[in-house]
Parts: C-alpha cells; structure tokens; sequence
C-alpha cells in the first residue's frame, strides 16, 4: 500500500483555520497528515511540522518546495499539498 501524506500549507495567523479542519475532515483521513508552518515558532501542536522557511506569504513557493522535501525524506510515495481554507 502506498504511503500517502496530505500537506496542509499553513501560517501563524492562520492556525484557527486549521483547526477548523481538525475538527470537520481530518479526522475521516485514511492516510497520514501534517500541518506545515514556517519558523519561528517553539509551541508546536502535535500534528505540526516547523520548515526552516519564513512564514510570510511572500515566500509561500519556499515553503511547498520544502514541504516536498521533507515528504521526500520521510519516505512519502504521494503527496497532495492542501492550504488551509480547502475542505477535503
């Protein structure tokens, strides 16, 4: 079976967004999920990954390319990038 990742592409300002999706779809997932955010950033929620990126808009293609590298080291086969105003 393949090892699928959902990428949630997120912000500091927007966590309440995210959690939002915590509470509607996630929890219906049948694969693995990550929310990822740019530093800084030292009050982590579990399901959270902090990028060595900025966490500015402007620098939001920063973010995705790490993103997919992190899935890449983490062994993902598959990868969809969500933000976090998308309901799955």
């Amino acid at each position: 079976m393949p090892n699928v990742l959902v990428a949630i592409v997120s912000c500091h300002k927007r966590r309440a967004w995210v959690s939002a999706q915590r509470q509607t779809w996630i929890p219906s997932l049948k694969c693995d999920y990550r929310v990822f955010i740019g530093r800084p950033d030292n009050k982590l929620h579990a399901d959270e990954v902090m990028l060595d990126v900025d966490d500015s808009y402007e620098c939001l293609p920063a973010k995705v390319k790490a993103v997919a590298g992190w899935a890449l080291t983490h062994d993902y086969d598959f990868l969809l990038k969500l933000d976090d105003d998308t309901y799955l």
